[in-house]
């Protein structure tokens, strides 16, 4: 008789869930979008693809066969971790969080031997401690998910891509941090994109505590969302960040204008229609020729979605419906909408609940609120890390570490003159006064790269004699190994991630500035991780 130890048993605790496929290689990728095993102790392997035109349920289905394949060793824990996460947020996305609870279980049992692994507390495990987060919001324990938040938080203060998620559902639970909000600090388009975020969500007092009439202020108008440029040429890229600019020239102030209507300062909202009016003629009605002649279909639509009149239209009758009702207007306020049909979203649920449902026109099908949790379930799943990955940094600067970090913590301008840039790295003195410092990382994890685009940025300003400095521009970009036949693009494979950070010098002797970042706290934070001869220690 076979004898079923404890792992067996949770061998047949996974597979048990869902009908198992014959092998396949493509279950692999098309669950987590890694090769197959393969013979390292690990089971990871080189990013092959982006899983993009699978269903949640098509990815849950190929996570299930790949755990079943026999080419999946038993030792190779990291993987099978990597694919149950894999499943748990395809089954989150699919409206199943409990499930996918069941299978972040699965995951921290397997995880229980890696409990001191430093670098897998701070990629893989951390990250599954975030997607549990999310699944626990879904299933309205919001007090649980912030809790769970707060600690990924805190484990890793530096990194944009947790911070994001924390901070979201932080706030989407009513929670204010008291604290400096790093993704504010670091990225002028994270305020108006969060709250876009909240507002879609339904969330309209915590977004306007938000606005610059609340406890935030300076709230510019910039990009609602900037994502990567998914390796897009230079020109490509300007032409990119241009429309997405022209784009948000309207939306942005025509959905502050609806939060802050519903948050009933109607003059403040009708101001914010005014601006969005003007932005609507700079938005963009077409794809640039520039754009569609040298990138696939499928990246032109993720990077450019031209504004449609008639979407305009719905977008500022909206608004105004909602104004009219805060001044008490609720006949004109349907009139304004009589014969469009609204998107079933967060803003006209709240209409419907203010103006009656019976006086409502039809609504279309598009619910935004799956849109922001499939990319909060895909920023909270980082990437693992190994000490090969912290030698991305090593490998573009000495240890520094003996000479930054200590009892007496100490970094003066000729430690860090004195290093010698590498390929890695590239600083770049502006006409302005700012710098933009770049970094290219050969790695599977974004948020490795920005976390090391980071620490770079606060050398860089502390050996310029500065001990602080606030971030005017970002940019993120994923590397791409392309194919191309007869001069278009036919294929492209992920081959790491670069990010650019332009900066400008401060002190903490400067004007108050919220988006103003400590130099030192951030080398006294990152630098034990990066600067490590082996990598981190346990």
């Amino acid at each position: 008789m076979r004898c079923i130890t404890k792992a067996g048993l949770l061998g047949l605790a996974i597979l048990a869930s869902s009908p198992v496929r014959a092998a396949n290689s493509d279950n692999f990728t098309n669950c987590d979008a890694q090769e197959r095993p393969g013979h390292s102790a690990s089971g990871l392997g080189s990013q092959s693809a982006e899983l993009t035109g699978f269903s949640p349920g098509q990815i849950e289905e190929s996570c299930t066969a790949a755990l079943a394949d026999p080419r999946l060793q038993p030792e190779q824990t990291l993987r099978r971790i990597h694919l149950l996460r894999a499943r748990a947020a395809a089954r989150l996305l699919g409206n199943d969080p409990k499930s996918a609870i069941a299978d972040l279980d699965l995951a921290e049992t397997l995880a229980a031997p890696l409990a001191n692994d430093r670098l897998y507390r701070r990629s893989l495990g951390l990250s599954l401690r975030l997607v549990r987060a999310l699944a626990l919001d879904a299933q309205g324990q919001g007090a649980q998910a912030v809790a769970l938040a707060r600690e990924a938080a805190i484990q890793r203060p530096y990194s944009e891509d947790v911070q994001r998620v924390a901070l979201h559902l932080m706030l989407a639970n009513k929670t204010l941090p008291q604290t400096a909000l790093l993704p504010d600090q670091i990225d002028r388009n994270w305020l108006p994109q969060e709250i876009s975020l909240l507002a879609f969500e339904g969330h309209f007092a915590t977004a306007a505590g938000l606005l610059p009439s609340g406890r935030l202020q300076g709230v510019e108008t910039t990009d609602v969302d900037a994502p990567d440029n998914k390796g897009a040429q230079p020109n490509i890229q300007s032409i990119v960040e241009q429309a997405q600019a022209d784009r948000n020239a309207f939306f942005q102030p025509v959905l502050f204008a609806y939060i802050r209507a519903a948050g009933g300062n109607p003059a403040s909202a009708r101001a914010d229609v005014t601006v969005a009016r003007a932005g609507l003629a700079r938005a963009p009605r077409a794809v640039p020729e520039a754009i569609s002649a040298s990138l696939p279909p499928t990246v032109v639509e993720q990077l450019f979605s031209p504004l449609k009149p008639e979407q305009a239209e719905i977008f500022l009758a909206r608004a105004e419906a909602r104004i009219l009702l805060a001044e008490g207007h609720p006949q004109e306020a349907v009139s304004r909408i009589k014969g469009l049909s609204l998107p079933a979203d967060a803003l006209t649920a709240d209409l419907i609940a203010h103006i009656g449902s019976g006086t409502v026109p039809p609504t279309s099908t598009n619910d935004p609120r799956a849109v922001i949790l499939e990319k909060l379930v895909r920023i909270a799943q980082i990437e693992p890390e190994t000490p090969k990955d912290l030698t991305i940094y090593k490998r573009s600067r000495p240890n520094i570490l003996a000479a930054t970090v200590g009892a007496a913590f100490s970094l003066g301008t000729n430690l860090l003159s004195s290093i010698p840039k590498t390929d890695g790295f590239k600083s770049t003195e502006n006409a302005d006064g700012t710098v933009t410092v770049e970094f290219t990382g050969n790695s599977l994890s974004a948020t490795l790269v920005r976390e090391a685009t980071l620490l770079r940025a606060a050398e860089v300003a502390i050996a310029s004699g500065h001990d602080h400095f606030i971030v005017t521009r970002r940019n993120d970009s994923r590397r791409y190994w392309v194919t191309s036949q007869y001069g278009r693009e036919i294929g492209r494979v992920p081959n790491g991630y670069k990010t650019d950070l332009t900066i400008r010098m401060s002190s903490a002797a400067s004007p108050p500035d919220r988006r103003s970042v400590d130099a030192k706290a951030i080398v006294q934070n990152l630098g034990p991780e990066f600067y490590q001869e082996n990598g981190p220690k346990s």
